[in-house]
């Protein structure tokens, strides 16, 4: 089967005119890439599929599936389906696409952050030379190469705050050589050094933590009515405020998660939703859910107005409805180093939304 008859059987089948065997073929292999997430394995687009899919599939869900005799057939299928989204985004909108024409450039965002220290002072480190920036109760702060900040040295207990904008992200090495990952419009409060009983920071957003093991000296994350307990691991907690809830996800190690009515301990893979008050967990893919950090948007199953939360924060815009507000979940994976014009035309090939950008404003419609 070549590209043009694979293209021409994945068009019959969002307008519904394939055969049961050839319908059941192409959801069954759509069934087990979603399960084992092979779509990571490369660093093109996954928008639109999803849509029509879904919407196929869950209208199917209730019926039973039979056993595909002519297993020919769906490897096939496979085959070519593997084919067509090597091309990217363009498999599903091949036609009568007009590429976005910017007239107003709005570029992703970028490392910059204010750092404040206990005395008050304010440092914007975006702008700051490389080397040692400050010296803090005898906590000595330096700007690497990279642009991270560091911490080292044995100071007081001063606590600094650094603060990222809409449009930023940063990096820092506390004193006791945890990383934290900071995403935009997100800020972390914490000791110049780290003495006394327990490690502990406070959180606003989102952010992402590589902490150093010690097990007499506990690592804490108060976060959004929760705190994290850890002694040493991987994790994300995104707990922005005008989000439905709060999500601890973890990668490596346990930790334990815990409010006033409660607590749950996770293990790898292995997620914790806190909503109204409550918390669940799920199980879920931890690099997809990072993928922030890794410099890409991941949508599994996500509706458009979450969509743009994470695009406001990142790209520092504001976002504006007009008329219905598009029903369809998303699915895909895009860089978050596109411009703000190329992501949304990615979107906009589902057929299912629509944009206009007007200054810094982006006007969603369906």
């Amino acid at each position: 089967m070549n590209e043009e008859q694979a293209k021409h059987l994945l068009a019959r089948y969002r307008q519904g005119l394939c055969s049961e065997e050839e319908n059941q073929a192409i959801e069954a292999w759509i069934a087990e890439e979603q399960r084992l997430y092979t779509w990571d394995k490369t660093d093109h687009e996954r928008v639109l599929f999803g849509i029509s899919l879904k919407k196929r599939i869950d209208a199917k869900r209730d019926k039973p599936i039979r056993r595909l005799n002519n297993s020919w057939l769906r490897a096939a299928i496979a085959a070519s389906v593997i084919l067509l989204l090597s091309a990217g985004f363009y498999l599903f909108n091949n036609s009568h696409t007009t590429p976005r024409i910017a007239t107003n450039v709005i570029t992703p965002g970028s490392d910059k952050a204010i750092l404040t220290l206990g005395n008050g002072r304010q440092i914007l480190l975006d702008s700051i030379k490389n080397g040692v920036i400050a010296d803090d109760n005898n906590a000595t702060i330096q700007k690497t190469m990279g642009g991270t900040i560091v911490y080292s040295g044995k100071g007081g207990t001063s606590w600094n705050t650094i603060s990222v904008p809409r449009g930023g992200q940063y990096a820092i090495i506390l004193s006791d050589g945890s990383k934290v990952m900071l995403n935009a419009a997100s800020s972390l409060k914490y000791p110049a050094t780290f003495i006394g009983k327990e490690r502990s920071v406070e959180l606003t957003g989102e952010a992402y933590f590589e902490v150093v093991h010690n097990k007499a000296q506990p690592f804490k994350v108060v976060s959004n009515g929760q705190e994290v307990a850890v002694l040493g691991t991987h994790f994300n907690i995104n707990a922005y405020t005008d989000e439905d809830n709060t999500k601890t996800t973890l990668l490596e190690g346990s930790v334990k998660v815990s409010n006033a009515t409660g607590y749950k301990i996770i293990t790898p893979g292995e997620q914790t939703i806190l909503q109204n008050k409550s918390f669940i967990i799920r199980v879920v893919n931890a690099e997809q859910e990072v993928a922030w950090k890794d410099g890409y948007f991941r949508f599994n199953n996500e509706k458009i107005e979450s969509i743009m939360r994470k695009l406001s924060r990142w790209y520092n815009i504001d976002v504006k409805y007009s008329g219905r507000v598009p029903v369809e979940n998303f699915y895909g994976k895009i860089s978050r180093y596109k411009n703000i014009d190329e992501v949304l035309s990615i979107l906009e090939n589902t057929n299912s939304v629509h944009f206009k950008i007007e200054g810094r404003a982006v006007i969603v419609m369906e």
